[in-house]
């Protein structure tokens, strides 16, 4: 017999009532019959569950099966609105990390021990959005022996995966969020890259990322998603605009407000309307790109602000001077034909991350959680030791500050090891990131790239300069010196380089080049200054620009002096 032949049969239910943080109201949960085998749940505000007839609405449009009898009907209803709920919940604001840091929301549940039962949070009134759906497969014992172990055979896919393990590591330390893109040609692998990285979280195949074709409005939505985690979205050509004046210009300008952390503020009947707070959010966003945000900016004819280049990092995908991502891999002598064995690693790749996503992020929050009374001291111990690694005396501040992102993602990397997540030795993960960031550091508008630049091309071009003991010495030989740009001497520590003024302006790229290379060597005290009697204390040094050749003339010349402290540093080497 139906339930609709027996209406007194027919239970309805109150299952639980919900407080929500987000807007500080509460929901109770109803459950109800559809069918006589089907049951189904519906969250109503208490106002409209008292409200009978507006209940009876709510009941009747999610296909609720009621009884027909009207009297029937209005006792039970009237039952349902005056019982009380069992079980007290909550939805918490936002998911990512709880305020004191001892648990961490997802979408439809906690990681770690809370004393209120969290049930994630609110997505009523969200968008039921295919793309970007976290979901679970295998364990994380799986995704390491599989995902973990294919990407020992690239630095980027490497980094990918530290990048998902670094980005909850920003709450622990109060940092703002930034960008990664992952730059080069089309089929070289860094779409993959960054489906490696995705499947910590959750998203197992590429067509399941995020695309860049959305608003920026839906885009902050998507954002609050994935607060306090890797932010994975596909390519940028997937843009709707197609200028690369208008994609850059919009790259840019999301690139400032993802680092900000909120989204546009809106008016009180709007937001509480749609969910309550603004959308907040603290992550890593990962994306990829045919050209460099560099290459991008400068096809428009603009240059990148150095604010731009701290928040939106370029990462080549290919290193090495290879044409392919895979530069930790067998060397070509080992696989005999190298593009069927890329092809199949790909189709490895897809088919692990598939079978094994979103566990490992469930046991790395369990960890985190755990050991989060010693974890801030570890991550600034970590940094700075990465730092350390990869420092370099000509590095501007733009370096410095991106040599320390890249050191919370080397962390990220060494705590999924110390968890047992990556089946990585340190040595290996260190030259990984290592590789990634130093390719990174020569994107950046830094005064130190420019500088490295400079110091390289005048030690080629000092290399090149003649010695001296080759050189007749007489004072006939003017014709000779009229027609070489200098020549060396070498000395027991050093190498005295004798090098014309417009031959050593002709070495660099640009004047501002020049002038930094000029003020590096006054400052290692490598090039002659003259000497004034008039000269005050703390005036600026002068370079001394005459000097008196073997042929007894003086000409428009700088003396410069390289030392020769190792093999390495030998100019004529």
């Amino acid at each position: 017999m139906s339930t609709q032949d027996n209406p007194s049969e027919l239970k309805i239910p109150k299952v639980a009532r919900i407080e929500d943080k987000a807007n500080s109201t509460f929901l109770e949960v109803i459950e109800f019959p559809v069918s006589d085998t089907a049951r189904r749940r519906l969250e109503l505000a208490p106002s409209v569950i008292n409200n009978l007839g507006s209940f009876e609405n709510a009941l009747r449009d999610a296909g609720a099966n009621l009884p027909k009898d009207r009297n029937e009907l209005k006792r039970l209803l009237t039952k349902v609105a005056m019982s009380d709920p069992p079980e007290q919940r909550v939805y918490e604001a936002h998911v990512g990390w709880t305020k004191n840091g001892n648990a961490y929301v997802t979408a439809d549940n906690v990681i770690g021990q809370m004393p209120n039962n969290i049930v994630g949070v609110n997505r009523s009134n969200s968008i039921d959005d295919l793309s970007g759906k976290l979901s679970t497969s295998g364990d994380w014992n799986s995704w390491r022996d599989n995902v973990g172990e294919l990407a020992r055979l690239s630095s980027i896919m490497m980094l990918a995966i530290c990048i998902s393990f670094a980005a909850p590591l920003l709450y622990v330390l109060k940092r703002r969020s930034f960008m990664i893109c992952i730059s080069g040609k089309t089929r070289t692998g860094k779409t993959v890259a960054t489906l490696m990285g995705s499947s910590i979280p959750g998203i197992g195949q590429v067509d399941q990322l995020i695309t860049w074709r959305l608003t920026d409005a839906r885009l902050e939505q998507r954002l609050a998603e994935y607060n306090d985690a890797v932010f994975p979205i596909d390519d940028l050509e997937t843009m709707s605009e197609k200028g690369a004046k208008e994609k850059y210009l919009r790259i840019r300008n999301i690139a400032y407000n993802l680092e900000q952390g909120w989204a546009m503020g809106r008016h009180n009947s709007f937001a509480i309307t749609h969910g309550g707070a603004h959308e907040h959010w603290r992550c890593i966003a990962i994306t990829s790109n045919e050209k460099s945000i560099r290459d991008l900016a400068q096809s428009a004819k603009l240059n990148r602000q150095p604010g731009e280049t701290l928040r939106l990092i370029d990462v080549p995908a290919v290193l090495s001077g290879l044409d392919h991502i895979f530069d930790r891999s067998p060397s070509n002598s080992e696989i005999s034909d190298f593009q069927d064995w890329k092809a199949e690693t790909f189709s490895k790749i897809a088919h692990a991350c598939e079978q094994n996503h979103g566990a490992t992020f469930q046991k790395y929050i369990s960890k985190l959680i755990a050991h989060r009374n010693g974890l801030k001291q570890y991550l600034h111990a970590g940094i700075n030791y990465f730092v350390k690694q990869v420092r370099d005396e000509c590095d501007g501040d733009i370096a410095r500050d991106v040599a320390e992102k890249f050191g919370l993602i080397f962390v990220g990397g060494m705590l999924g090891k110390r968890y047992g997540l990556v089946p990585w030795k340190k040595s290996e993960l260190l030259d990984a990131v290592t590789k990634c960031y130093l390719a990174a550091r020569e994107l950046l508008p830094d005064d130190g790239v420019a500088l490295r630049h400079g110091i390289q091309a005048l030690k080629e071009r000092l290399r090149e300069l003649p010695s001296l003991s080759d050189q007749p010495t007489s004072k006939t030989a003017k014709w000779h010196y009229e027609n070489v740009d200098g020549y060396r001497k070498g000395e027991s520590s050093m190498y005295r380089c004798i090098i014309k003024c417009d031959a050593f302006n002709s070495i660099f790229a640009s004047t501002y080049e020049r002038n930094l290379v000029l003020n590096w060597l006054i400052r290692k005290g490598q090039i002659a200054l003259a000497v004034s009697k008039t000269a005050t204390p703390g005036s600026e040094p002068r370079l001394k620009k005459q000097h008196e050749w073997p042929d007894g003339e003086r000409r428009r010349s700088y003396e410069i002096c390289w030392p020769r402290k190792s093999k390495t540093d030998d100019i004529t080497k």
